[in-house]
Order: C-alpha cells, then structure tokens, then sequence
C-alpha cells in the first residue's frame, strides 16, 4: 500500500502542477484525469500485488508441505497419544 500512496501523490503533484503553473486545464478535467490516474494506478498496482501474494502463497504452501506439515503431524500424534493417556489415567487405567 505504501506504493500506491507514492503514486497517487506523485499524481497530485502532477496535475497540482499543470493546473496551477500552466493553467493548462480546467478544473474538471483536472479531477477526471485524478481520478482516471487514481483508478489505473490501484488497479494495476492491485494486480501486480495480487500476482506477488499468489506467489507468496504457492511458495510458503511447497515450504509447508515440504517441512513443517510432517513436523506438525507428528506433534500432532503425540499430543493426541498424550489425550489419550491422559484420558485413560483420569479413568483410573492406570
């Protein structure tokens, strides 16, 4: 997000500046050229994040699966033979 309040700043200026400076457009065009710039930029900055964090997601799910699933079924086993004992030792079985 910091990346798109850059641009949409960096757009201010711009338009702040062929407004003032140059007088060179109207007012409302300025503001439909604002909000053109402030639409295109979101939307592609939102796909290039939306590409980044698919990407994010496809590489951490590897490492997951990769190292840290069989380590969490593991513990996941020995917590649950710790229930059961726990569980049987309640029940007086042992």
């Amino acid at each position: 997000m910091p990346v798109i309040a850059v641009i949409l700043t960096i757009e201010c200026i711009k338009i702040f500046y062929l407004n003032v400076v140059y007088r060179a457009l109207p007012a409302s065009w300025v503001t439909c050229l604002l909000l053109y710039d402030i639409a295109y930029y979101t939307i592609t900055k939102a796909y290039i994040l939306l590409y980044d964090i698919m990407c994010f997601q496809v590489v951490m799910t590897v490492v997951f699966i990769t190292f840290a699933e069989p380590k969490a079924r593991a513990c996941g086993e020995v917590s649950a033979a710790v229930a059961a004992g726990s569980r049987q030792q309640a029940a007086g079985g042992w």
